[in-house]
């Protein structure tokens, strides 16, 4: 079973064997609601949760649309980009913990009423 819960085993498969054939390479990437309805045959919030979900199991990659990479070149720019995402990420996080440090275990939240 998937680590993602929309996601079940023959979802994923089904998946994997279509961008094999349609969408393999940054020429052949495809949006993802075109991707969702190739997968599932139609597009509902529903259908694309679980397309996201077997995204997520798969070296599926997004650059302006999805597609398997036909080359490291593709993956490693996927990769560079993840890279510096989580490395923002990283930060932002920092920033929270020291705002968060500075207000003190019981710091209070102001109600917005009281500024009338």
């Amino acid at each position: 079973m998937s680590d993602y819960p929309q996601a079940d085993n023959a979802l994923i498969a089904r998946l994997q064997w279509i961008m094999e054939r349609h969408y393999t390479g940054y020429r052949n990437r495809v949006d993802r609601d075109t991707l969702t309805t190739h997968v599932m045959g139609s597009t509902n919030d529903s259908n694309d949760r679980k397309v996201r979900d077997a995204i997520a199991e798969l070296p599926i990659v997004w650059d302006n649309g999805y597609f398997l990479p036909a080359s490291r070149a593709e993956a490693r720019a996927f990769q560079a980009t993840m890279t510096s995402r989580m490395a923002s990420i990283s930060k932002r996080l920092r920033v929270l913990d020291d705002y968060l440090r500075g207000l003190g275990e019981h710091a209070e939240q102001p109600n917005l009423l009281e500024y009338r």
